[in-house]
């Protein structure tokens, strides 16, 4: 939207300025709707199916663990996996409710400011609940998780 940028269009006849200007606020509409709605669904199946199969499969080693204390048996390996998985549900948990606030925030009340709300504010929060439940993705049990993982999209068995 530089007056450089305007002017070249405008002196090859290309685009008006009020043209260009319109073409600019559509676009950035469409971001900001296309974004918004990408956050809106992260954090639904993100807390709707990945968090709660995160915590199903944590009670599972929970429950493990204290059938192993009563056994007399030790596991550092299950104890471990139990401590990753409890501190990736804690991770998920905090970034869901990032990106919940950040989604209710919609970032002002002109497009332009919503589109950069969008960019410097929803997209690091869906990048970050993207990052826990990819790390989720490779612990949790395939009979467990609600969803394909990448590998199961990217290797039909």
């Amino acid at each position: 939207m530089k007056d450089k940028n305007a002017e070249l269009f405008e002196s090859y006849g290309v685009l008006s300025r009020r043209e260009l200007e319109s073409r600019y606020e559509i676009a950035l509409g469409q971001y900001f709707h296309t974004i918004n709605i990408e956050g809106e669904t992260s954090a639904e199946i993100a807390s709707t199916q990945m968090l709660p199969a995160a915590i199903r499969y944590l009670n599972e080693l929970q429950e493990g663990l204290a059938r192993a204390k009563t056994t007399g048996i030790r596991s550092e390996g299950v104890t471990r996996t139990t401590t990753r998985v409890a501190k990736l549900v804690d991770e998920l948990e905090v970034a869901l409710t990032t990106l919940t606030e950040q989604n209710a925030e919609l970032g002002g009340d002109t497009v332009p400011s919503k589109a950069v709300h969008m960019r410097e504010n929803i997209i690091p929060a869906m990048t970050k609940v993207r990052e826990v439940v990819d790390q989720l993705e490779k612990v949790i049990p395939d009979d467990l998780r609600p969803m394909p993982s990448y590998r199961d999209m990217l290797f039909i068995r």
